[in-house]
């Protein structure tokens, strides 16, 4: 399947912490990631806070270019491409529908900013064009003429969406839609993404921290860990068959609504490590309930079998064994007499 946004080995690095008594220090915050998303999937994006998500986010949108590596929209160098046209292909929805949306316009001035950025279409086609965009995301268009302060939280980030797909881009990047929602709002939003994709062929990446919503929407989920992608699966296979001890605890720590099971313990204490200074050799292994004493000096080589990937000495060796057993049996089968 052709990749719509692919990154190979994309890094980006920040200098922090320069002082009048210190000097600089690099924090790596994408560590030589490489996804491929194809056209129509939903890539869901996970992790902790500060692992990298956003800035990842950033760079494909292409508000922040990468230190190393590369990154193709379309099999293009996303940075070769100009700037108005990667806007109108590759579009944001922001977290917080309370900050993301102008105060002062009115929602009619705020979906067809983009329209009018652009010079698509004059003013009496722009006012057509925001009017069926307002019915596609389900606004009434008599709140055309309203301004944000006088819509309820699902009703601004309907019209944070409708600002993004006016423009009928190729590529949404969500950056946690809902959880400025409430729930009863959230499940109609992630439904109406899921609408909107299949009426507009729209691609979705989803960064949220809320693995049921994730799970709902995403087609296919990459764990991130210190910049890492530690876990690469289709939604499925990930959420029965998680191969990480990192996404296995991620999964352990959702909440039940099940009476006496209290709250989770996510055993992964509770200080995050220092990304300016990762641990050596795999850079979970501190936090780490099966880690190996190899784990601690020498990084995992990612493996990639039949579109899924998880770096992991723990796979790595599991894998090992099976190609052995694998080995073995054939042997055995091609001594047997006939």
């Amino acid at each position: 399947m052709t990749a719509l946004i692919e990154t190979r080995d994309a890094e980006r690095t920040f200098r922090v912490g320069r002082s009048l008594f210190q000097a600089a220090r690099t924090l790596k915050a994408v560590n030589r990631v490489s996804l491929s998303v194809a056209k129509g999937e939903i890539l869901g994006l996970v992790g902790e806070s500060g692992c990298g998500k956003s800035t990842l986010a950033k760079m494909l949108l292409g508000l922040l270019e990468p230190t190393a590596g590369e990154i193709l929209f379309a099999g293009q160098p996303l940075y070769s491409i100009p700037r108005l046209e990667r806007a109108r292909r590759v579009q944001p929805i922001f977290q917080d529908p309370y900050s993301s949306l102008n105060p002062r316009q009115t929602i009619a001035a705020i979906v067809s900013l983009p329209l009018r950025v652009h010079g698509v279409g004059s003013p009496t086609e722009q006012k057509k064009r925001v009017a069926e965009i307002l019915d596609l995301v389900g606004l009434a268009r008599r709140y055309a003429d309203n301004y944000p302060n006088q819509l309820s939280g699902g009703q601004r980030q309907r019209v944070a969406i409708a600002r993004a797909l006016v423009m009928r881009p190729e590529l949404v990047i969500c950056d946690e839609p809902t959880s400025a929602l409430d729930v009863s709002v959230q499940s109609q939003i992630l439904n109406l993404l899921l609408e909107l994709r299949k009426e507009l062929g729209v691609t979705y990446i989803l960064i949220s921290h809320n693995l049921a919503v994730v799970e709902h929407l995403a087609t296919r989920v990459a764990v991130m860990y210190l910049g890492r992608i530690v876990e690469e699966k289709d939604t499925e296979s990930l959420f029965r068959h998680p191969e990480h001890p990192y996404t296995q605890v991620l999964l352990e720590s959702v909440l039940t609504p099940e009476p006496g099971l209290g709250i989770p313990d996510s055993q992964l204490g509770v200080a995050f490590p220092n990304p300016i200074d990762p641990p050596s050799g795999c850079t979970f292994h501190p936090r780490c309930r099966y880690a190996l004493p190899r784990c601690s000096t020498e990084a995992p080589v990612p493996l990639r079998t039949n579109g899924s990937l998880v770096e992991c000495h723990l796979s790595l060796e599991r894998a090992a064994r099976e190609h052995r057993a694998a080995a073995a049996a054939d042997t055995a089968t091609g001594a047997a007499p006939q």
